[in-house]
């Protein structure tokens, strides 16, 4: 029998607009439904006895012990040293240093943690929690999101082996970058571990920007060249529900013209130019082979092993109905000549559907269909005129398992529904 990975249904909380266009659309479209409100107590009976938070749970098993050692260089960044080097490797290169730059202020305070992990044969060092289950909120959001999702964890486990973590270190601090963003989360967490010696596994769970935020950290954090660890603990699910991977410069619900991205900085910041795939310090659409960074977190194999290094990798998206993430950016799917505008991404999610294995034949669960990809070696960067689909056969090359869910009504509402979100957004209870 498949397993079920979300509720059957579930409520969602106030929207929580993603970047500034979609507030200049929200009224129209939305405004009549705006107000939701927290989960029923009968929904929430339901979503306690399955969906995303028991398959974040029943996969706490099977530890998998690794030697520690030290990674090569990223391949496009010894790339960008040669004389035939493109602009565009010479960017993800400087996105890379970054990286590596910022990892280096981590990596004795993580070192520890590993050391600490292997004295003790992977056994705890102290009585106390062993699993520790990481909850990012997205833009505008506050730790009290994704607080059903915690206290649904807690009720699978009562014998207090696991930890759930809220993340706070973003509250009212999504505005300043991608980058930004993973760094705080990476500290929130690695204090956490050094605070609790005996975590020994970890999962990430990201919704919307929280999951950009956790796939940041996860490469400041990860051992490089150690499969399966992270901080030198067992790197068990890393889980995004409604994120868009790919940006939303080409996954809006409806098209919107170029004139208006300028508007997103105003008010999103450099987390706005972000998701709009503008360069730093760029101006307008991507010009002279400039390179966004979450090209080069989709790209770049330094972004990409520390993905890698989780046993399991799991993308939720609504097939339908999701006003700020929209399916196509959400599962990383892209389709020649198939929009991924919202509004239009009905033949986009269907040729997805088709190629899935189904869920929920019975129609009993928003829970739709499964598309498995297996892991495979890093493919060079491919010579594909899309930045979209350069970006999502990259991440396809981890391996991950896609899930499609479609939660039906006249509204595009779907995206808080999924992790049924408690408040925060741009509107707070």
């Amino acid at each position: 029998m498949p397993q079920r990975h979300l509720p059957s249904r579930v409520v969602a909380g106030c929207l929580s607009p993603l970047v500034s266009t979609h507030l200049l659309l929200a009224a129209l479209i939305v405004a009549p439904t705006v107000a939701l409100r927290a989960p029923s107590p009968a929904l929430k009976s339901r979503f306690s006895r399955g969906g995303a938070v028991s398959s974040v749970v029943g996969h706490f098993t099977n530890l998998v012990p690794a030697r520690f050692r030290q990674a090569p260089r990223g391949v496009l960044c010894a790339r960008a040293m040669s004389s035939t080097a493109t602009s565009s490797e010479v960017d993800i290169c400087q996105f890379e240093t970054e990286m590596v730059r910022s990892r280096t202020e981590l990596a004795t305070r993580v070192l520890a943690v590993a050391n600490d992990v292997r004295r003790n044969g992977g056994a705890p060092a102290a009585p106390g929690p062993e699993r520790l289950v990481v909850l990012a909120h997205g833009l505008s959001g506050t730790q009290d999101d994704l607080a059903y999702l915690s206290r649904a964890v807690l009720q699978r486990d009562r014998s207090s082996r696991i930890l759930p973590l809220l993340a706070r270190s973003n509250v009212d601090k999504t505005k300043d970058g991608v980058s930004s963003g993973g760094w705080r989360l990476a500290n929130e967490i690695l204090s956490l571990v050094e605070a609790n010696p005996s975590i020994r596994s970890i999962s990430l769970v990201g919704n919307s920007l929280g999951g950009l935020y956790v796939r940041y950290a996860v490469a400041l954090l990860s051992l490089p060249g150690a499969p399966w660890k992270m901080c030198g603990l067992d790197a068990a699910d890393l889980i995004t529900t409604a994120c868009p991977h790919l940006g939303v410069k080409d996954f809006t619900f409806v098209p919107i013209p170029s004139m208006l991205y300028a508007a997103a900085p105003l008010i999103f910041g450099r987390t706005g130019d972000d998701l709009l795939l503008k360069p730093p310090g760029g101006a307008g659409p991507q010009r002279g082979g400039r390179t966004p960074l979450l090209e080069a977190m989709a790209i770049s194999p330094l972004f990409l092993q520390g993905v890698r290094t989780f046993k399991r990798r799991r993308a939720y998206a609504n097939l339908e109905g999701d006003f700020l993430v929209p399916f196509g950016t959400a599962a990383f799917h892209v389709v020649p000549n198939r929009p991924g505008w919202g509004l239009l991404e009905g033949s986009l999610s269907n040729a997805f559907v088709q190629n899935a294995s189904p869920l929920n034949r019975a129609g009993s669960s928003p829970i739709e269909c499964e598309m498995v990809l297996p892991p495979r070696d890093f493919p060079a960067p491919p010579v594909i005129d899309s930045a979209a689909a350069r970006m999502a056969a990259s991440l396809d090359a981890c391996g991950w398992s896609k899930i499609g869910v479609r939660f039906r009504g006249p509204f595009p509402l779907s995206h808080n529904k999924m992790v049924a979100l408690e408040g925060g957004g741009l509107v707070r209870d």
